[in-house]
């Protein structure tokens, strides 16, 4: 990724749009971004950064503080990059997530986060889409691209001195390493789960041990296998007892089967003989019956003809004669009403032709109700634009009072600025005196430094040897060391202190500038103003205004030349709709006497007319009913004289001469359908009785009655003998089927508890290897094992470097022996002294020996994260730290370690404000701090 343009807008420190052209710095080398501190050099690298992410550069920078203080309410927050990645182009517009004051009334809005990536002809939106493009795009995500592309200020040092476990966390979130840590965790896993499953099973065998069914106690402390061996030999003695009991219980069993057989037939020839002697006595008295039974046979047989042939006729003549008796009566009725309504019909059919002059009346009354609502409607015209003219003054009201509040707050706003004003100007008399104090001390002790150096340089010298600064050969009064020599680090650091406390006087310079002016700008508004006058008319208004129906309504969005404009334009029309109406003292009366007039005649025209409609209807109802039951009638006599002749037919038929004849035989419904039933179930119990007495004969055959007491009591011995023999088995059986069952569960638990325990004892040799707990062994985990190789890597790369920066003096080692054999080994770092033949803790470098050896670190893990990163291209880099650490001669060597990297076409980025940077470095972006916000040029 090599960056072409970015443009940041309201953005950090920056309140106008800024416009960076990278391709103007070439399309190599190193070039530097340098300005005051403050100013927004880092904000370059957050905006590159959330750009491509959505996040800042550094971890100290949270993504709320984006928006700038300096920035207009109207103006937007954006960042626009462009950048140039394995031949193609790529876009990016983002929008961070801030608030900025409403454009209306009082309060905040929230912008939301929104993106928008282009290249080629795809065009990719979302906030999340966008980042996942770029995450595919460069094959790197966030924190990888802070590692080997932009190593953020402050940052440097946290792998140097991190301590072994922090460099471990640090390590699995950049070679993502968690997987063996993961891997470890569940080997020890599956070594806990098999121990516990062999202890489970060696639990089991315990507990089937006390429910083995055995003749004599065992020893709870035998071996499973000489346990396996007694209880085979039990079971092999149980089946022979089974074998040899069951040869008993078969010859038990058939004896008593043929017992039971002969008392069973015995009783079968007993009962038979009861049961036909029961038959015949029934049968004998059913014969007394038969001609009672014949005489109702023939009774049932006549009436079923009748039914059949006679009865359907006789009933159709019965229910046609009914009908013509109720459609006769009908007929008289319907003829009665129909006298009575012909009168009203006549009476209504004079009113109705008489209509027309009542409807001539009505449009009259109507002609004169419209000439009325015409001249009432002008008139609630009116009304309702006085309602509007109220309704615009009262909000005129609400607005006058909206403005005198926003002033009263303004003169309130201007009591506050000026306190605050003395307070930022007390604290910067305060701090300015610190600096003094500071400043003159620095002063002192920077000259006794020099001094210091003075008396180290003349503890060298010798007689008759030139000195290295005069040149002369005799020293006369050399300069002393004192007793407490002042180190190089300490200065520096009281020289950052120093300019920590002048930074924090420019920031209160600037507050205090700022707040004048604003002070300014609220003087010029309420100018003149009287504060006790203005709070008495706010409340006079809100006395006045308390009861008021627009209390729900925004008035942020009005203006009183615009409310003054529109009461006016309302006032004009009202006075034109007035010209329209003069003398409207009684339209209202008359209107409502002319309505009256029209209700009432419209209802006398609907009634009458309505009246006649329905008696027309009426009338024509019963001359089509009369006509259709006159027609019925006659047409109901021919069917009934129709039915009589098939009815003395069908009795002549059946050989009845007169209709009483027929009528001597008819039976009544129910009486005929008792003979049916008792003839039926006599005939039915004949027909069961000779079957049965048949079966029986058969069955018996000239036997004799059996006595069965001798058979029932030779079956009660073979019974009894019978039960003890079962009552034996079942007790063998159930000790057969439980020994058995738990030969074959111990046998099966005792197999899976051998193989369990050759697999607990490798689990426990894997899992004691993998989490470093080998007895005799440093404690070295499979994870630790595997960043050791990566941290071997990153040391070879960045030795190459660190070794050139300090002249192959030092060299930076990972410590390969523990202290104690209990320690952890493998992210240990230490330092190898050339000078001196001897390691030693990192810790002990000076603040320019360990930024050299933090920038060599940084540089290798960016060189061995991007040999791990597969396809992944880095044309540029950006390094934000302090070089201000390094003499000169350090600062030389660390650029020429950095020259060597942009070659290839590469770009680096350096943030620092070192004088030595400026004049080395050509290209430059310089940023310039103002009270109003930042401004960026390029300088090449």
């Amino acid at each position: 990724m090599k960056p072409l343009r970015l443009k940041l807008c309201a953005f950090g420190p920056y309140k106008d749009e800024v416009f960076i052209d990278f391709t103007s710095l070439g399309s190599e080398g190193v070039f530097l971004i340098t300005g005051d501190t403050g100013s927004g050099k880092t904000t370059i690298f957050d905006a590159i950064s959330f750009a491509l992410y959505g996040e800042a550069s550094g971890s100290r920078r949270e993504n709320s503080s984006f928006r700038s203080d300096f920035a207009s309410n109207d103006v937007k927050t954006y960042v626009v990059f462009e950048f140039f990645h394995k031949e193609v182009i790529y876009k990016i517009e983002r929008v961070p997530r801030y608030k900025r004051k409403k454009m209306r009334g009082e309060g905040y809005t929230t912008v939301g986060v929104d993106a928008v990536l282009t290249y080629l002809d795809q065009v990719i939106t979302g906030d999340g889409n966008v980042t996942d493009k770029c995450i595919e795009i460069l094959g790197m995500n966030a924190n990888q691209f802070k590692q080997i592309v932009m190593i953020a200020q402050g940052e440097f040092l946290e792998l140097l001195l991190s301590k072994p476990r922090d460099r471990a966390v640090i390590f699995r979130r950049i070679f993502d390493t968690g997987i063996y840590k993961e891997i470890s965790d569940k080997i020890k896993e599956r070594y806990l789960e098999k121990k516990r499953e062999y202890e489970d099973t060696r639990l089991l065998i315990d507990g089937y041990k006390n429910s083995i069914l055995l003749d004599e106690n065992v020893d709870d402390f035998l071996s499973t296998e000489y346990l396996l061996e007694r209880l085979h030999f039990e079971i092999e003695k149980d089946k022979k007892k089974e074998s040899e009991v069951s040869l008993d219980k078969k010859e038990c069993d058939s004896k008593f089967s043929d017992i039971v057989s002969r008392i069973s037939e015995a009783l079968i020839i007993n009962d038979s003989i009861r049961k036909l002697e029961e038959e015949q006595k029934k049968l004998s008295c059913l014969s007394l019956l038969t001609s009672d039974m014949d005489r109702k046979r023939d009774c049932v047989h006549r009436n079923e003809n009748i039914v059949e042939f006679i009865d359907p006729i006789y009933h159709r003549m019965n229910d046609l004669s009914k009908l013509k008796i109720e459609k006769n009566d009908v007929l008289d009725k319907k003829k009665n009403e129909y006298q009575e309504v012909t009168v009203q019909y006549r009476e209504l059919e004079k009113l109705y032709f008489a209509l027309g002059e009542l409807r001539k009346k009505l449009e009259e009354y109507i002609d004169k109700k419209r000439e009325y609502e015409s001249i009432l409607s002008v008139l609630n015209e009116i009304e309702e634009i006085d309602r509007k003219i109220d309704k615009e003054k009262e909000i005129y009201s609400f607005v006058i009072l909206r403005d005198k509040k926003e002033m009263y707050r303004r003169c309130v706003d201007k009591k506050k600025l000026e306190e605050r004003i003395v307070e930022l100007e007390e604290m910067f008399h305060l701090l300015k005196r610190d600096y003094k104090l500071k400043n003159d001390q620095y002063l002192k002790d920077y000259e006794d430094f020099l001094n210091d150096q003075a008396g180290i340089l003349a503890s060298h010298l010798k007689d008759n040897c030139p000195c290295p600064v005069c040149g002369s050969v005799t020293h006369p009064s050399p300069a002393v060391i004192r007793r407490e020599i002042l180190s190089k680090e300490d200065l520096d650091k009281k020289r950052e202190g120093l300019n920590e406390v002048n930074d924090n006087l420019h920031k209160l310079s600037l507050e205090i500038g700022n707040q004048k002016n604003e002070l300014d700008i609220l003087l010029k508004e309420i100018d003149g103003l009287d504060e006790r006058m203005l709070l008495k008319e706010i409340k006079e208004l809100e006395n006045s205004l308390k009861v008021s129906s627009c209390n729900d309504i925004d008035f942020s969005e009005f203006s009183l030349l615009d409310l003054e404009k529109e009461i006016g334009n309302l006032e004009t029309l009202r006075d034109s709709k007035m010209v329209l109406v003069k003398n409207v003292d009684d339209v209202q009366e008359k209107l409502v006497k002319v309505d009256n007039e029209i209700t009432r005649i419209r209802s006398e025209i609907d009634d009458i007319s309505g009246r006649y409609d329905e008696i027309v209807k009426v009338n024509a109802q019963y001359q089509s009913t009369i006509e259709v039951l006159e027609k019925d009638i006659n047409g109901l006599d021919k069917d009934i004289e129709e039915c009589r002749r098939e009815y003395v037919s069908a009795y002549e038929k059946l050989g009845y001469q007169t209709e009483s004849e027929y009528l001597e035989y008819r039976l009544d419904k129910d009486v005929l359908f008792e003979y049916e039933k008792e003839v039926s179930k006599y005939d039915e119990e004949i027909l069961i009785s000779k079957e049965k007495i048949r079966t029986l004969e058969g069955i018996v055959c000239d036997k004799e009655i059996v006595d069965t007491t001798k058979l029932e009591k030779e079956k009660c011995k073979v019974e009894e003998k019978l039960n003890l023999i079962e009552l034996f088995l079942k007790n063998i059986n159930n000790k057969l089927s439980n020994n058995v069952s738990l030969y074959e569960k111990i046998k099966n638990v005792y197999q899976k508890t051998t193989k369990l325990e050759k697999e607990v004892m490798v689990y426990k040799d894997l899992s004691d290897t993998a989490n470093g707990n080998i007895v005799g062994k440093n404690k070295l985990v499979f994870e630790q094992f595997v960043q050791a190789s990566y941290f071997d890597m990153v040391l070879k790369e960045a030795n190459i470097r660190f070794c050139y920066m300090t002249d192959d003096r030092y060299m930076l080692q990972r410590k390969v022996d523990a202290t104690k054999l209990s320690d952890s080994l493998g992210l240990e770092l230490e330092i190898m002294d050339n000078y001196t033949g001897k390691r030693r803790d990192v810790k002990s470098l000076s603040g320019g020996e360990s930024f050299k050896a933090a920038l060599s670190l940084a540089l290798g893990m960016s060189d061995v994260i991007q040999q791990f990163s597969g396809g992944v291209v880095v044309d540029a880099m950006f390094i934000d730290e302090g070089f201000g650490s390094l003499d000169s001669e350090s600062l030389e060597t660390a650029m020429d370690a950095i020259s060597m990297l942009s070659g290839r076409g590469r770009m680096i980025g350096i943030i620092s404000h070192v004088n030595e940077l400026k004049d080395r470095i050509d290209k430059k972006i310089v940023v310039r701090k103002t009270n109003c916000g930042s401004s960026v040029r390029v300088e090449i």
